[in-house]
């Protein structure tokens, strides 16, 4: 997490990236020779000190480390050179080192002081933001829309991957194998954030014993480490700079580098851009266009379907009922019958698909809609027409051909089969044919056993060989089975089987006592053979004894035990219920509080992920004078009322989200604190957010770590010492208070016109303390000055208008905060969750503050001006060269 580095790792085989595997032999190297050298040239303590600071900071991002080598390498060489043009050469070098040392130290120091205090700004551009909150009425939006291109693009063909997810048909709930009365937990929320990653790995394998050890610091430790690395650096940077070897008097070598030191302490924000919007609410927003329709699997139904068929063709004429854009699958297969045209309101059908399956697939708009379906019938003799989509009411009309699979109350089973009848011409005609001689059936008895709350077993009779004969057997019954199902009789714990020779299969439900042991035997026939499937719920604990099973899963990847026995052999399963352990059944994996200062109101609105395993009820306490204004559950709103200060939800089981607005009667002050608000449990992932209107100025914001930082204030700090150390130069008259209020006003426009200004003033009392001896020099500086002032004036014209018309900017950065948009995170929370606050005052306090300052720069920039042209006059304004010297030139 923020604040927190990795400095060693043992017991594994790779080299993880922490502090000491960063260390190289010639990183060893450089930093033992620079220490070598200060401890030369200077004396042991100073190079102790070095080697202190550079092995501190030399693996830091954008530390000074190869400059230090120069500048040693530099004081050597003057400290050994006669006097000469190659030393102030090597003086001149040294003067550059300097500058290039300063330039790349401050910002530095600068970074260490921010980092340790604010330690998420290590990674200024990361956020730990949600992905739903207040995104969510754009996500609702989207979904709108999304609907609305479904509709206009339901003339077009359908996509083949997107109709096999479009309509399916109900399958068995899986529900008889959950027990609604166990408790299962929920386990504990996991934080979301992601922050600094180490990967760990072995080559070879792992004994049970292996240990592995972490060394790190905190952010204690972090912050104390940061502070003595800008100590360390600061001191070293002043012993380079030849600054305290000699004691108690503080004189730059250069009179310029007194200035370039200080003036390089006012650095920009590093600006946090968000990445919006990021991947994960592109993600997001990817499923929600994609999600299907709520009301699957029956958003479409089949009303009526009128057959008609002749000896040379077949019509359907169908009745469908859409409540979404959907694709339906049509009562047509390929290889049995495929209609020649299929119309939809008397239009021709465009929406047409056939799948992997040979299923003929028709997109409908919601609304009632008339199919008609037209066709040559097959040449054979039978064929077969399935059902995937069931109509409610089916009639026929008929002329040589028989149907079957209609049943008395005029719907169906799962297929229709069509059988011509053979008429008396037909009979009587004398063409030769083959009569195929008639084997016995054999046929496959499949139980399944499924083993959930209650017991039952699926028994499917299944026509293993080809032949039309018919089939009836006596199939006995499982110890304590009784079967459910009306198409089956039973007689003598036997079921009695009867098959037609045009069927295939037939299958019947039974009943099962719960018994602790069972037993399985193969009958001793040849009439058919067994296949035994145990389906078993977690709920039950199964051990087996005799064959072994020779399937463990199914084609998806479940537990389905499989045995195919030879007839006579058996399996023996002792079945027991494991005792459940007492664990919490309710997890809330996240929570977001926005709130949304007003003149008069507090509004506020709290996002909760619930997460639980059974229905319940869950409260939450509010604050005192909370009034609730709506509550949603997963986008719709429920007509829930708060009583007091409870608001009790409704919990069903899975993830569920919940959506309370409430408002408080507060007045507007300066002082904004998000409400305490009671979960009633333990919770992950709190999200806090602050929404300011524009007419606030933010002075201060506090709360979790995870949350933004207000880094004027530490620019405050450095243009205070600024302020002092240009006092202290008496190049303009300018006190050390003036140049700290010229400074606060310049804060609020980039750093480097706010230095123009600066080095405006500076210019101005550096010409009256210098005198040029050659003419052009002295007029290419009056230009310069000139050219200096009118630059500045503009710049100072731009900084009274951005004070008086402009917002303050008082850098804020982190978890991608801006001024009106404060995001606080924390991973981790009680009960109570934690509340962020924002120090403000109104933005007109900041404009009567600026237009203050403004009089104060008009007032002062005249007497500026007066001791400016003092300045620039000092010496003449302007010099022509002597007719002599030009003689003497030519």
């Amino acid at each position: 997490p923020p604040g927190w580095h990795l400095l060693a790792v043992t017991g594994v085989d790779n080299v993880p990236n922490s502090w000491i595997t960063r260390w190289t032999l010639l990183d060893l190297f450089l930093v033992l020779i620079a220490a070598l050298a200060v401890s030369r040239l200077w004396n042991n303590y100073w190079g102790l000190l070095a080697l202190c600071a550079l092995a501190l900071i030399w693996h830091e991002a954008n530390a000074p480390r190869f400059i230090w080598l120069n500048i040693l390498a530099a004081v050597s060489l003057i400290k050994a050179l006669p006097q000469g043009k190659v030393l102030r050469l090597m003086k001149v070098y040294r003067s550059a080192c300097w500058i290039v040392l300063l330039i790349i130290s401050i910002p530095f120091l600068v970074g260490q002081v921010r980092t340790g205090l604010y330690p998420q700004l290590e990674k200024p551009t990361q956020s730990i933001e949600s992905q739903r909150a207040y995104k969510q009425d754009t996500a609702l939006a989207a979904d709108t829309m999304a609907l609305d291109n479904t509709r206009a693009m339901s003339s077009f063909s359908v996509p083949k991957h997107s109709i096999k997810k479009t309509y399916q048909a109900p399958q068995e709930s899986e529900l008889k194998h959950i027990d609604a009365n166990a408790s299962l937990q929920t386990g504990p929320g996991l934080p979301q954030w992601q922050w600094t990653r180490i990967p760990l790995s072995w080559n070879g394998s792992v004994d049970s014993q292996q240990k592995v050890r972490f060394w790190y610091l905190g952010p204690v430790t972090s912050l104390l480490l940061n502070f003595l690395r800008v100590i360390l650096v600061v001191v070293l940077s002043l012993l380079m700079l030849d600054i305290i070897s000699k004691p108690f008097h503080f004189r730059l070598p250069i009179p310029g580098l007194k200035l370039c030191f200080l003036l390089f302490f006012i650095l920009p924000a590093t600006p946090a851009y968000a990445d919006y919007p990021d991947p994960e609410l592109l993600k997001e927003l990817k499923q929600r266009l994609l999600k299907a329709p709520d009301c699957l699997p029956a958003c479409a139904q089949l009303q009526t379907m009128h057959i008609v068929i002749t000896p040379e063709n077949l019509t359907l004429t169908l009745q469908a009922h859409a409540q979404e854009s959907v694709a339906i699958p049509l009562p047509a297969k390929f290889q049995q019958w495929l209609p020649n045209s299929v119309l939809v309101d008397g239009v021709p059908a465009k929406a047409l698909i056939r799948d992997d399956h040979g299923l003929l697939w028709l997109t409908l708009t919601p609304g009632i809609h008339k199919l008609v379906l037209k066709g040559s019938t097959p040449l054979q003799s039978s064929f077969t027409l399935p059902l995937p989509l069931k109509p409610h009411a089916i009639s026929h009309t008929k002329q040589q051909w028989e149907i079957e699979g209609l049943k008395k109350n005029g719907t169906a089973e799962n297929q229709l089969h069509f059988t011509r009848v053979e008429t008396a011409l037909q009979k009587e005609s004398d063409l030769p044919s083959l009569s195929p001689s008639t084997f016995p059936a054999f046929i496959r008895v499949e139980r399944t056993l499924n083993l959930g709350l209650d017991w039952h077993i699926s028994t499917r009779v299944i026509r293993a060989s080809k032949g039309a004969t018919a089939v009836t057997l006596e199939i006995p019954l499982l110890k304590g089975e009784s079967i459910s199902s009306t198409n089956i009789r039973t007689e003598k714990g036997h079921a009695i089987v009867h098959m037609t020779s045009s069927q295939q299969s037939i299958e019947w439900q039974s009943l099962l006592e719960k018994n602790g042991h069972l037993t399985l035997t193969a009958p001793e026939t040849d009439q058919w053979f067994e296949l035994w499937r145990i389906n078993t719920s977690p709920i039950w604990h199964i051990n087996t004894t005799g064959i072994a099973a020779i399937h463990h899963q199914d084609q998806s990847g479940n537990w389905l035990p499989e045995w195919r026995p030879w007839p006579g052999e058996q399996i023996s399963l002792s079945i027991s219920r494991p005792e459940a352990i007492q664990g919490q059944t309710l997890t809330i994996d996240k929570s977001i509080v926005q709130v949304r200062a007003g003149k008069r109101n507090l509004e506020t609105s709290l996002y909760i992920d619930i997460r639980s395993s059974k229905g319940s009820q869950h409260s939450i306490l509010l604050p005192e004078n909370a009034l609730l204004q709506s509550v949603s559950v997963n986008g719709t709103t429920q007509p829930i009322r708060q009583q007091q200060q409870t608001v009790t939800l409704p919990i069903t089981p899975g993830t569920q989200h919940y959506r309370l607005n409430w408002h408080e009667a507060k007045q507007q002050s300066s002082l904004l604190t998000t409400p305490e608000i009671d979960l009633g449990i333990d919770s992950v992932n709190t999200h806090l957010k602050i929404f300011l209107a524009e007419d606030r100025w933010v002075l201060l914001a506090l709360g979790p770590r995870m949350g933004p930082a207000v880094l004027f204030w530490g620019v405050l700090i450095v243009l205070v010492i600024l302020a002092y150390a240009l006092g202290k130069t008496h190049i303009t008259p300018l006190k050390h208070w003036q140049w700290f209020l010229l400074l606060i006003g310049l804060s609020q426009i980039p750093v480097t016109m706010a230095l123009v200004v600066v080095a405006w003033l500076m210019a101005l009392g550096l010409k009256q303390k210098q005198s040029y001896a050659d003419v052009n020099t002295f007029n290419l500086v009056q230009i310069l000055l000139i050219a200096f002032t009118l630059g500045s004036l503009a710049i100072l014209f731009i900084a009274v208008e951005q004070g008086l018309l402009g917002s303050p900017d008082m850098q804020i950065v982190g978890n991608q905060s801006t001024v009106f948009n404060l995001n606080w995170y924390q991973d981790r929370s009680l009960t109570t969750l934690p509340t962020a606050s924002v120090i403000s005052l109104p933005l007109m306090s900041y404009r009567i503050m600026m237009l203050i300052w403004s009089l104060w720069l008009a007032i002062s920039l005249l007497n500026w001006l007066k001791w400016g042209w003092q300045c620039f006059s000092y010496d003449g304004l302007w010099k022509k060269s002597l007719p002599g010297s030009k003689k003497e030139s030519a």
